[in-house]
């Protein structure tokens, strides 16, 4: 509990109140100082001092001076004028103080709110900023580019020449060495003029020239035609013939035989077979709407809850470990490690009884009785013997040893099953039954 402060001593002007608080044998390292207009609060483990002040002040240029045994505080005042004194005349009354602190905290609020909007439309300017400088530069450069694409024209355009003599056409005479590319249209049409084929346009009127023969014109366009037919172009794509469609078979296929763990003249297919479609169905998820609950998929999983169940209760943490076994079997899951490991659980916290009814269920979904879940069904005698010995039923915890030995032979429970044989026959009372926890039956499953 903090050792709330009450004297500190105080100075003033017109301007400000100074506030000095001394601490002894503190970390001034973890002072927290909190100030509104009304309300100074100062926490330094373990002592805690607060203040009503007796007029506002300008929160937002206060000051705090750390040293190594004081906090001199320097309270800038909101108006310029001599305090009577340094708390409210108020601040005895409780309720009063309860309505300020409030206050406080909803005053620190919203300026952390209108802070945190502050830095919000300072980053978007920000952005905006960043955004408009980009398109000036963008712009500048286009600029650029295109004042020299201009000054390129320019350059080319002027090594052309000009003729305008009287009595010829006005040309545009290409410099030497420089030739045009011409398109594929334009360079047949120049050959048929080179060959006397086609009519010049500027003698196109002239009817002293002779008109081409119409079947040499004729011939030649056929040729172009088929030249033109072979050619591939964008609109015609190349069609390829398609492979035929394969005929349909049927493969047939024979699983392998399943290998049990038996013998076939002793194994049990059939209730082998019902155990594994129960196992399958311990592992759907589990239904949460009858219970009012609303669990995520993940939470209605029995493989999951038993997985969480089983860290917990290796690490020792026998009330999670519970509670998540036991949300398992609220929620309707039938799964024997389920029960086996809660009434584990049990055993380890002292819980006889609750261990005697989680073996019970357990043994109930371990039927039918198949090799696969015969050890399971030998941890549960055996912890039900335990229990039995733990309560002092010794002849009951002998018959549960003996069951355990009927599903297989393990030393440690031969040792076990002839002390509490010996316990038996001799009547005497034992009053510890740890011993009997070795590793094969305290292991979870």
């Amino acid at each position: 509990m903090p050792l709330i402060l009450r004297e500190s001593s105080w100075d003033q002007n017109d301007s400000h109140v100074f506030v000095t608080i001394v601490f002894n044998h503190v970390n001034p390292k973890s002072a927290d100082i909190f100030t509104s207009p009304k309300y100074v609060k100062v926490s330094l483990s373990p002592y805690f001092y607060e203040l009503y002040l007796f007029a506002e002040i300008d929160d937002l240029r206060s000051i705090a001076e750390i040293s190594s045994n004081q906090i001199v505080l320097r309270l800038p005042k909101a108006r310029s004028q001599r305090w009577e004194s340094l708390r409210h005349e108020k601040s005895n009354d409780p309720e009063i103080m309860r309505q300020v602190r409030a206050e406080a905290m909803e005053y620190a609020a919203a300026r952390l709110t209108a802070e945190a909007a502050g830095r919000k439309e300072a980053k978007r300017e920000k952005q905006g900023f960043a955004v408009t400088e980009h398109t000036a530069v963008e712009t500048s450069r286009k600029a650029l580019l295109q004042k020299a694409k201009d000054e390129e024209k320019t350059k080319t355009l002027q090594s052309y020449s000009f003729s305008d003599e009287p009595g010829s056409d006005s040309t545009v005479r290409a410099p030497p060495n420089e030739t045009d590319e011409l398109s594929d249209e334009e360079t047949e049409q120049e050959l048929l003029r080179e060959l006397g084929l086609l009519e010049d346009p500027v003698n196109a009127k002239d009817p002293t020239k002779s008109e081409v023969p119409s079947e040499a014109f004729q011939e030649l366009l056929q040729k172009i035609a088929a030249v033109d037919s072979r050619r591939p172009t964008k609109k015609t794509a190349k069609v390829t013939s398609l492979p035929d469609v394969r005929s349909a078979g049927t493969i047939t296929f024979t699983p392998t035989e399943r290998v049990f763990p038996t013998p076939r003249r002793e194994s049990k297919i059939a209730e082998e077979e019902e155990w594994l479609k129960k196992q399958a169905s311990y592992k759907t998820l589990l239904n949460s709407e009858t219970t009012g609950l609303k669990l995520s998929p993940a939470e209605r999983d029995p493989v999951l809850l038993k997985s969480k169940a089983d860290s917990f209760l290796q690490s020792r943490d026998y009330d999670s470990a519970l509670s998540c076994y036991g949300l398992a079997v609220y929620l309707g899951c039938k799964l024997p490690e389920i029960f086996l490991n809660r009434g584990l659980c049990h055993l380890l916290r002292g819980n006889l009884h609750k261990v005697l009814e989680d073996m019970e269920k357990a043994l109930e979904y371990l039927d039918p009785p198949v090799e696969e879940n015969r050890r399971q069904r030998m941890v549960a005698y055996w912890r039900r013997g335990i229990a039995f010995f733990g309560l002092k039923l010794y002849t009951e915890s002998l018959i549960e040893l003996s069951g355990a030995l009927n599903q297989g032979e393990v030393s440690e429970l031969e040792k076990a099953a002839q002390k509490v044989r010996h316990v038996v026959e001799s009547g005497e009372e034992v009053h510890e039954y740890s011993w009997m926890m070795v590793e094969t039956v305290s292991h979870p499953d």
